[in-house]
């Protein structure tokens, strides 16, 4: 049985989504779905777009509600995407080995205050950089162990001492600089394991966070009931600010992440 019915000018409008995201804008919101539109329809419409983009990555499954769970990512394992709390500049997912090309997010009800989402380009903030800092850039080419919040995955020393990668990469496969960050995790994987950052290493943060904040790099907008963001997770950096739910509509947010195919030929 197929996993659901085909919808011709859905699987259309998510091939040009795609092709916009591979040609380099790096992030695109989408708008135009009536907001009286039930949830489900919404979840299905956003379902058969996104898998336009890609084969889903199902850690969180296919489809995953971002909303205040009552968690606090700093002094549990959970996400922040649990949580009201700002996440800070980042890209999604700091396991190893799951790293989406492309995440999106499909809002079905906004927060009573704040939460709005930011985007700014890791790609723009590299060259800064390289012309600012070079050094500071120099240390983010280097491996960087994250503490592991990646559910199925297993959560210990050792594990984490493993999951180790660069903030910024050349991707030779893609032909381009790539991007994975999540400084709170790096900071509390390094503490956990009693292997504190360099001074160093913590300036070549401050610098890139900087630069991540810039206004001229950062792009600023609350997403409303029916609309949808989607971004290049290797090259864009995300943000949202905390927010305050209104007691009998909490706001959520509907999580996808998906794999490109023609990034792993």
């Amino acid at each position: 049985m197929p996993s659901m019915v085909e919808t011709p000018a859905l699987a259309s409008f998510g091939e040009r989504l795609h092709a916009q995201l591979r040609q380099g804008q790096g992030v695109a919101r989408v708008i135009g779905f009536d907001p009286a539109l039930d949830d489900a329809t919404l979840r299905l419409a956003y379902l058969a777009i996104g898998l336009r983009t890609g084969e889903a990555l199902t850690p969180y499954g296919r489809l995953f509600d971002v909303k205040d769970r009552g968690e606090d990512y700093r002094t549990s394992a959970a996400p922040v995407s649990m949580t009201r709390e700002s996440t800070s500049f980042h890209t999604d997912s700091s396991a190893r080995d799951v790293e989406p090309d492309y995440v999106g997010l499909l809002c079905l009800q906004t927060a009573l205050q704040g939460g709005e989402s930011w985007v700014s380009s890791a790609v723009t903030a590299h060259d800064a950089l390289c012309a600012s800092a070079p050094e500071s850039l120099a240390l983010l080419y280097r491996d960087y162990c994250r503490d592991v919040v990646t559910p199925g995955t297993e959560r210990n020393l050792d594990r984490i001492r493993e999951n180790k990668f660069p903030v910024y990469h050349f991707d030779t496969a893609l032909g381009r600089v790539t991007f994975r960050y999540m400084r709170y995790w790096i900071e509390r994987a390094h503490s956990l394991l009693q292997h504190p950052l360099s001074g160093d290493a913590l300036s070549a943060f401050d610098h890139l966070d900087a630069w991540l904040s810039h206004p001229r790099l950062v792009l600023s907008f609350t997403l409303q009931r029916g609309e949808m963001l989607w971004v290049d997770n290797r090259s864009m950096a995300h943000n949202r600010s905390a927010f305050v739910d209104a007691p009998a509509a909490p706001r959520t947010m509907v999580r996808m992440w998906t794999v490109d195919a023609a990034n792993q030929a």
